[in-house]
């Protein structure tokens, strides 16, 4: 760090001159000011550009960094003045501190000329910009107007990106009036489309972090240390395990603990455990009712038509196996009632008693109002 920019090269002798640098430094950047601007309401002062930045961080909730008094980049006015004593100070600085050594004065370069030429090369004529609501505004045009600043190599982009890029280069771009010393049209546009740039770099870096972590997209990177530790406890235990296995130990499920934590019994737990063992009692000790396996389900008899053959499936478990469960008990299939057919039919013309496979009568020919049909069975098969 040059020693025109470092506030502690000041002996303790001249306390009062890094006190006094200190006042001439933005409280946002920690640099001497560039462009200061007094804010209307507080007063208080910052660089233009750290306190535009700041106001487009903060959108229609913008306050003051020192004070959080509500402002706006309208509020903003420039503090000329305070910038030449800021010019002055930096060069009069090493002259003190050269003095304060007890080294004689030597030629200094004066920085005018450069500083003159300087403001000759970027002394061209620039006009605020106003700014832009994008919420009526199309994707095409918005690449319009950052055709128009010279912003086009940023494209193709995503909206969101074109409206950032477009509300920092207009930032930036007005900040510059508010300086004695500004940048270049080309320095601006520089930086805004490296700023895009390194922000383009960063969220590929964090999207293949989280790629490589085994994270979604819209999780937080601090999920990547519950995950981790847990990946670690179970390799831990199957490592564990397997070392059990090869040393003919029965493996551990719970790894070892270096001290174990005392058991908190609840004496109310204790004591409603004891009152469901008397309800479930018998006063001779034998149990109410026989305990009922939680494992156990009804089976369900199926038939394959792809493997053809019958196979049964446990309603809990969910097992599925070809061979009969002891368990199960095949019921006999109840009859089924079919509705008896008649005996007999009468004409109705002639009332002769008809037999049921005569559609017509013998005697007249009338047609059977009731012809005697099959009865059809449906049979359906269940296929897994």
């Amino acid at each position: 760090m040059d020693a025109v920019d470092d506030e502690w090269v000041w002996p303790n002798e001249l306390k009062e001159a890094r006190l006094m640098e200190t006042l001439l430094r933005c409280q946002v950047c920690g640099e001497f000011f560039t462009g200061p601007v007094l804010v209307r309401e507080c007063r208080h002062t910052f660089c233009s550009e750290c306190i535009r930045k700041h106001l487009l961080a903060r959108g229609t909730n913008g306050n003051c960094p020192e004070c959080k008094c509500s402002c706006s980049s309208s509020d903003l006015i420039p503090n000329r003045p305070l910038e030449q004593l800021v010019d002055l100070f930096r060069q009069l600085k090493p002259k003190v501190l050269q003095l304060a050594a007890g080294v004689d004065l030597q030629d200094i370069d004066s920085t005018s000329e450069k500083k003159t030429k300087r403001k000759a090369k970027n002394a061209e004529t620039i006009t605020r910009l106003p700014t832009v609501s994008y919420n009526v505004m199309k994707d095409k045009q918005i690449q319009q107007l950052l055709d128009k600043a010279g912003l086009g190599a940023i494209l193709p982009t995503a909206k969101d990106n074109m409206i950032a890029c477009h509300k920092e280069f207009i930032m930036l771009w007005n900040a510059q009036l508010d300086t004695m010393n500004p940048k270049s049209p080309n320095q601006v546009r520089s930086e805004v489309i490296e700023a895009f740039r390194l922000r383009q770099q960063e969220k590929m870096n964090k999207a293949s972090t989280k790629k490589a972590l085994g994270l979604r997209h819209d999780e937080p990177l601090e999920n990547a240390l519950h995950k981790s530790a847990a990946f670690q406890d179970n390799f831990r235990k199957l490592a564990a395990q397997a070392k059990a296995k090869m040393n003919g130990e029965p493996a551990k499920t719970q790894s070892a603990s270096p001290a174990k934590v005392p058991e908190v019994i609840d004496v109310a737990t204790v004591a409603a455990a004891e009152n469901n063992d008397a309800r479930d009692t018998l006063p001779n000790g034998e149990l109410r009712y026989i305990p009922r396996d939680p494992t156990a389900g009804a089976w369900r008899h199926l038939y394959s038509t792809t493997l053809d053959k019958p196979l049964f499936v446990n309603s809990t478990t969910h097992e599925v196996t070809d061979e009969v469960p002891p368990s199960f008990a095949k019921q006999p299939s109840l009859p089924v009632k079919r509705p008896s057919e008649p005996s007999e039919w009468t004409c109705g013309v002639c009332t002769l008693l008809n037999t049921p496979l005569m559609d017509r009568c013998e005697a007249c020919g009338t047609a059977n109002p009731r012809p005697f049909r099959p009865k059809r069975s449906k049979q359906s098969k269940l296929s897994l």
